[in-house]
């Protein structure tokens, strides 16, 4: 079965989907659909694209090679929906193929256009997925780190200080501010959104947030906030996104699992003893991935994840564990997942180890 969630996590706006759809409630219903917009990071730059589409350059080419908005990558298409507030104003009156005025836009500036034709998106439809899936082309999986809505927070963020690319520290900025600002604006939202009356918002979008946000405090390795979140979800499923409901519950598993493997020093001691001492987020995994293969028996994926989970509440020795003596060596490094490369680099007859990391900070 394919699941929505999945898809969406996919795709670098994952960001601002969610958010828009969390803040379309709140919004006046006015404009919408075919629309498009490039933000600059100034108004000089926005004057020079408004030159250039002026002289003739083509409205999508240039929104995805100058825009910092999360819909760059689709030729500045917004999507059917309300229209941001700030955009509204000036999208009223504009006729097809006419552009906007240069106007302020969160700590950039943008140019809005009324597409004749809008652009084609990158995104595959539901139904085109959805037959992938059936025809076995595409087999979903399942990914609970939180690199994906962080990735896309971070190229979402328009607040890029000037040669942010050239200079670790400011992409280390960039990356904690970007986390911060994606994670308030999710907190702020959703409990206004989950407070609005049945039919306001729709369920998938709550479903989504949640998850989003879930996904986004696993990141940083808040674990509890991160369940509560995905409980939050898994009973919006439970009520009303009846085909996620087996998503949300490996989802939970999967928390449950590498929360339990955190208390009990697993990443950094990988040889600690089993069974896990602190036991109790090992069982609720156990139970979540239970009731995901009471829905989906055959599914290889949980069974193995199963085993898993069982042998650490079980098992004094896991079937092909090694002693880790990396600490003897001085090679104990815990650090974001990354790659490691052994080789006699100086040519002093011993191995040298190079490590890569994912963690910008």
């Amino acid at each position: 079965m394919l699941f929505v969630l999945t898809a969406m996590y996919k795709y670098s706006k994952i960001i601002a989907i969610v958010l828009a759809a969390l803040a379309a409630w709140s919004q006046t219903p006015g404009v919408s659909s075919e629309f498009g917009v490039i933000i600059s990071p100034s108004r000089a730059a926005a004057e020079e694209v408004r030159k250039q589409l002026d002289a003739g350059m083509d409205f999508a080419v240039l929104a995805k090679e100058k825009s910092s908005d999360a819909s760059a990558e689709n030729g500045g298409y917004l999507g059917t929906g309300p229209l941001r507030p700030e955009f509204q104003d000036a999208a009223k009156g504009l006729k097809p193929g006419e552009f906007s005025a240069v106007i302020p836009s969160g700590p950039g500036f943008a140019i809005l256009t009324r597409f004749r034709t809008p652009p084609r998106t990158r995104d595959l439809d539901a139904d085109q997925i959805k037959a992938l899936a059936q025809r076995g082309s595409v087999l979903d999986t399942i990914d609970i780190s939180g690199m994906a809505s962080a990735n896309a927070a971070f190229s979402a963020y328009a607040n890029k200080p000037a040669g942010w690319e050239h200079d670790p520290e400011k992409v280390c900025e960039v990356r904690t501010n970007s986390y911060h600002l994606a994670v308030d604006r999710l907190s702020q939202q959703l409990p206004e959104a989950d407070a609005q009356p049945p039919g306001r918002v729709r369920p998938i979008d709550l479903l989504h947030g949640h998850a989003v946000l879930a996904l986004l405090f696993v990141y940083s390795g808040e674990m509890e906030q991160s369940v509560a979140e995905w409980n939050k979800a898994y009973r919006i499923a439970l009520a009303s996104v009846p085909d996620s409901v087996p998503y949300v519950e490996e989802a939970l598993g999967v928390t449950y699992l590498h929360w339990a493997e955190m208390e009990n020093g697993v990443y950094k001691k990988p040889d600690a003893a089993l069974p896990f001492a602190r036991q109790e987020n090992a069982k609720l995994a156990i139970q979540y991935f239970s009731k995901f293969l009471a829905r989906q028996p055959e599914n290889l994926e949980v069974k193995w994840l199963l085993t898993l989970a069982n042998s650490d509440v079980s098992q004094k020795e896991k079937p092909g564990s090694f002693r880790d003596i990396a600490a003897k060596l001085g090679l104990d490094l815990f650090t974001g997942a990354g790659g490691v490369v052994v080789d006699d680099f100086d040519n002093d007859g011993l191995p040298d180890v190079v490590t890569s990391s994912m963690d910008m900070c």
